[in-house]
């Protein structure tokens, strides 16, 4: 594909002995190819899941080429065209992961400078990559950056010259955040002066945009993209706890939006594991806004929204498994999930509700259309590798 600044390639490394994804930029300027190298170098550092893993960066005749992790999906802004606009709640375990990344990013001493739909891809698995670098800049270097990124995303003072800091950052994640949930943008214009003037109207408040919002998500969001960037939050951190907290006084069903389910029929498998001496009872639910549960058989067809989980009773003290399979043999794991909790061994005759032992106001959720599909238990008394 073919953005502002670079083309991108799909390619193999033989010596990773893997397909990566290449950007070249067409830059041939001096100062700024200088720039990129510096800053490849830097991003190559950056360890983090939901950020795509720079591999390196060079130089060769003239051009400048950064090649990295190739990251397989759908951007949040074509998922958003196709399906509308996403849950409060979606959003919030959306925003939580990105303000996660852009932490990492912040630490290694970057700014990313263009986050906005486009740039988030959600992989088949669920996991979220904040991805393309190319206009990403070192804090020690802001004074002569030119402004870049999809201007809607910008916050106000860059428009006015202002240097680019992390609370521009964290004004672009908001409004990403704002366009997830409501499929619209909080400053609109045709023009760079008229969405300057615009911004000095003021953004149009979410819960216009839409009004079923719980009003903590809408404020959490608001706080993000306020105009002065000393009113919006000082950190990735302190925005991520403030849509956690969000989220747990809008009360409900918190889904957990990690392990995408691409369901049009669900069916369980049997468990395997050591000699069958042990009895394992599992049986897959539909989580339904009134709190009750319909159970799932084999066959069950269920729709992007629904909320599942998964009810398991052993007669042993048991390491459980999760794991999803698509139509075509992809498959990701559902349970353990490290960021709500290792819990296993599940303890013998309790009864058990994944994906979290301890919070029953999790669930994963169906966000796309896709086949037939399988969840898989793997049941053992000892860990398995």
């Amino acid at each position: 594909g073919s953005g502002a600044s670079a083309d991108v390639f799909r390619a193999h490394d033989p010596v990773l002995e893997r397909d990566v994804a290449l950007k070249l930029f067409r830059s041939r300027d001096p100062e700024q190819r200088q720039r990129l190298l510096e800053e490849g170098r830097l991003m190559a550092k950056v360890r983090h899941p939901n950020v795509v893993q720079v591999y390196g960066i060079e130089e060769h005749d003239g051009s400048t080429g950064l090649w990295m992790e190739l990251v397989e999906g759908e951007d949040l802004d074509t998922i958003v065209e196709s399906g509308g606009p996403f849950s409060p709640a979606e959003a919030a375990l959306v925003g939580q992961q990105l303000c996660s990344a852009l932490a990492a990013i912040h630490q290694a001493g970057l700014l990313f400078r263009d986050i906005k739909l486009q740039n988030v891809i959600r992989e088949r698995g669920g996991n979220l990559k904040l991805t393309d670098f190319g206009s990403g800049v070192r804090t020690t270097d802001l004074t002569t950056e030119r402004i870049s990124g999809t201007p809607y995303y910008l916050a106000p003072e860059l428009l006015d010259g202002v240097a680019a800091s992390p609370q521009s950052d964290i004004y672009a994640l908001g409004v990403t955040l704002y366009r997830l949930v409501s499929g619209q943008f909080p400053v609109e214009a045709d023009t760079v002066d008229e969405l300057q003037d615009a911004h000095r109207d003021g953004p149009r408040h979410l819960l216009d945009a839409r009004p079923d919002l719980p009003a903590g998500f809408a404020t959490t969001i608001e706080k993000a993209i306020a105009g002065d960037p000393a009113d919006r939050f000082a950190t990735p951190g302190e925005f991520a706890a403030a849509l956690q907290e969000s989220e747990s006084v809008a009360g409900g069903r918190r889904r957990y939006g990690i392990a995408a389910l691409l369901v049009v029929a669900v069916a369980v498998v049997a468990y395997w594991g050591w000699p069958a001496d042990y009895e394992l009872d599992a049986t897959l639910h539909r989580l339904n806004p009134d709190q009750t549960r319909t159970a799932l058989a084999a066959g069950d067809s269920v729709t992007v929204g629904d909320s599942l989980g998964l009810e398991l009773t052993a007669s042993t003290p048991l390491y459980v498994y999760v794991f999803n399979e698509d139509s075509r043999g992809n498959a990701w794991g559902l349970f353990p999930l490290d960021a709500v909790g290792h819990e296993n061994p599940l303890a013998a005759g309790v009864t058990h509700f994944l994906p979290a032992t301890a919070d029953a106001s999790l669930a994963w959720i169906v966000d796309s259309v896709g086949g037939s599909e399988r969840i898989h238990i793997v049941a053992s008394p000892a860990p398995v590798a």
